[in-house]
């Protein structure tokens, strides 16, 4: 007999098998995927992830924008804010109000197709009387501010709502870099 086959031979160096490892990372890629796909899932349904709504990043905006100002100014932009917050707040709970009524009708049964076309058209009346209010609320805002200032508010406001990105040109088509006077054409 060879010596390969006898059993008593000296045993050289073991070949490992190299596809438990590759097996293995292959798995954890995997696992990390899904993770990620999970947090990713979570963050935007409990933070808004970048797809901010757009009163909570204008409203967002504004807290920062009101943290930057010079004292002075700070206190006559609360003033402000704290005046337009005193006309806002049953606006809002209106809309909110008209927007439950809605759903309520859209879920009743029987269904009444009347009764759901009423409630939307509140519902809308009712949030058309908010934007109102928040374009006051942003034209009185943008009066008192630099146009430094204004264009720190108004990229932080895009951010908020659209990520770090914006939409593919956002940056450029709505608030200019700093130095250039005028969107590119």
């Amino acid at each position: 007999m060879s010596d390969a086959l006898r059993s008593d031979a000296a045993p050289g160096p073991a070949r490992r098998r190299r596809w438990p490892r590759v097996l293995l990372v292959v798995s954890l890629a995997f696992n990390l995927l899904f993770v990620g796909l999970v947090a990713g899932a979570l963050w935007v349904h409990w933070h808004g992830g970048w797809g901010m709504v757009r009163h909570h990043a204008f409203a967002s905006s504004v807290r920062r924008l009101v943290k930057e100002l010079p004292e002075d100014r700070r206190q006559t932009t609360e003033a402000l804010l704290k005046r337009h917050r005193a006309e806002l707040r049953p606006l809002r709970r209106a809309a909110h109000q008209a927007r439950h009524a809605a759903f309520e009708a859209a879920k009743a049964d029987p269904f009444d197709a009347d009764l759901l076309q009423q409630r939307l058209d509140q519902m809308h009346g009712a949030e058309a009387k908010m934007r109102e209010a928040m374009g006051a609320l942003a034209m009185d805002l943008m009066k008192t501010l630099t146009v430094e200032e204004r264009r720190r508010f108004l990229r932080s406001v895009m951010r908020k709502r659209f990520g770090p990105r914006g939409r593919s040109g956002a940056d450029e088509r709505w608030y200019p870099k700093e130095g250039r006077s005028t969107p590119p054409n």
